[in-house]
């Protein structure tokens, strides 16, 4: 990877991700996670400001990042402005902010600090309120709008933001850490008590009514009343659980579902399973799809959103979203055809390598580039706030 040069020095740079905003682990907290690992073996200095006890601070201090600790309950909590203010007196180069509860207080912290660059990354498919605030967001309290994705980045172009002040950054994953492992396929079916021959679907998400595991349950019901013993394993943690439980009970269907929880190895799990699906409603990008395809395993997953750009027809099957007839049929497919899923599998981690990690760290470093080397058009004083 080139150096990032700033100031005529090619030395690292001081960054604060901020990460204040949430406790519980996810695709998000995750991105944060590798970026900051990504970005400390370039040679920055990187800083992470997230909860205490967190999984986020757990892992940070496992990488040897630093940490320090702030909480955010909602954006408008300025309360804690005085306690940003303070941290923020360290002389950081660049303020990256990830997460809807830090908008506006971390970063009107920062701009009175005057942080050379102040990011936001955008990681769902969500407007802003008004086109004013998309002005104020991206062209005062923003120095740029990191997109994950097109689909983001479309997202914020109809919401007002100017096309100059968006960056489009694909997300990627660590691949090492997704692998294909040839011996949790007996270990965990064993655990879960599902018979070694029979086929096997896998979900991970938070178990919310957007990510469609209701869709998926009864999808699978459509598939073992053709005569498929197809089993549905999905991870997560959520106020859905006991939903898609009770769902499972009343399609008299439990027998073929299970639900684990939030679980760390998903690897193994992707590894144990035939195929993963992926039924959001709308997901800005496919987490759950690539690491899927890094273990070498085929995906259905909903069309739309950032899970269309992820899928290739070679390595899996996009259907319309909340479609569950479509969802049964295209999981009935590969359920009962092994060739196919073998096709399918042989492309994946091709694919899934498009999405790697070093090449998301050096696309972040790009804007960090342009913002502090101020390359595109300012609306506003450099200084002014």
């Amino acid at each position: 990877m080139k150096s990032l040069e700033y100031r005529g020095s090619t030395l690292g740079l001081s960054i604060l991700h901020m990460a204040s905003g949430r406790r519980w682990w996810s695709g998000v907290p995750r991105h944060i996670s590798d970026l900051a690992r990504g970005q400390q073996r370039l040679g920055h200095s990187v800083t992470l400001a997230c909860i205490k006890g967190s999984i986020l601070e757990e892992k940070a201090k496992e990488s040897g990042i630093r940490v320090i600790n702030l909480v955010m309950s909602n954006r408008w909590e300025v309360s804690q402005f005085p306690s940003f203010l303070m941290r923020l007196g360290s002389g950081f180069d660049v303020v990256h902010v990830h997460l809807d509860e830090d908008y506006i207080v971390p970063a009107c912290a920062a701009r009175l600090r005057r942080v050379p660059a102040v990011v936001m990354t955008r990681h769902h498919l969500v407007e802003f309120r008004s086109r004013f605030s998309a002005f104020v967001c991206s062209e005062v309290m923003y120095d740029a709008l990191i997109a994950v994705s097109s689909s983001v980045r479309a997202t914020l172009l109809r919401g007002g933001v100017a096309a100059e002040r968006i960056f489009q950054v694909n997300n990627g994953i660590d691949l090492e850490h997704f692998r294909f492992d040839v011996q949790a396929r007996e270990r965990i079916r064993r655990e879960l008590g599902i018979p070694n021959a029979a086929p096997v679907v896998c979900a991970v998400g938070r178990l919310v009514p957007d990510k469609g595991f209701s869709a998926l349950v009864r999808a699978t019901r459509r598939v073992v009343e053709s005569g498929t013993a197809l089993y549905a394993v999905i991870l997560g943690r959520g106020s859905g659980q006991e939903t898609l439980f009770q769902l499972a009970q009343e399609l008299h269907i439990e027998p073929y579902i299970r639900l684990p929880g939030l679980r760390l190895d998903i690897n193994r799990f992707y590894s144990a399973a035939d195929f993963v699906a992926a039924p959001s409603l709308s997901d800005a990008f496919g987490y759950t799809v690539v690491e899927a395809l890094a273990c070498g395993r085929p995906v259905v997953a909903s069309s739309g959103g950032g899970l269309e750009e992820t899928i290739t027809d070679d390595c899996g099957i996009l259907v319309p979203p909340n479609d569950e007839a479509a969802l049964a049929s295209a999981l009935e497919r590969l359920a009962s055809d092994s060739r196919e899923r073998q096709r399918l599998a042989s492309n994946a981690r091709k694919r899934a390598e498009c999405f790697g990690l070093d090449s998301m760290v050096q696309g972040v470093e790009s804007v960090y580039s342009t913002v502090l080397t101020r390359k595109f058009p300012q609306r506003y004083p450099q200084g002014e706030v």
